[in-house]
């Protein structure tokens, strides 16, 4: 009996968060950026993900005295490196923002 009960509240919970966030709309438009694309090195995604991770912890302190504007700076030249230093990420990136 919890199955169709737990079944019934994901799909509600699906639907809520498709209305709420446009989840769908945004899965379509990263499978839109992603088609074509060449593939990605692993090792220079991975240290994107890295680096972008990096960005939201710090940008979790912004507003308190533990922010450090320079600290931001940096990563945010070492996230261009990456991105400039891989052709993939770089087309992927151009095509996200053109895909918003």
């Amino acid at each position: 009996m919890a199955l169709p009960k737990l079944s019934a509240l994901a799909s509600g919970g699906w639907q809520w968060l498709c209305s709420r966030f446009s989840l769908v709309k945004a899965e379509a438009s990263f499978e839109a950026a992603c088609n074509d694309l060449p593939l990605l090195d692993a090792d220079r995604a991975t240290e994107l993900l890295g680096l972008l991770e990096q960005w939201e912890a710090i940008e979790a302190k912004r507003g308190t005295s533990e922010f450090e504007p320079w600290t931001l700076q940096v990563l945010r030249n070492d996230i261009r490196r990456v991105i400039a230093g891989d052709p993939a990420l770089a087309a992927l990136y151009t095509r996200l923002q053109h895909a918003e």
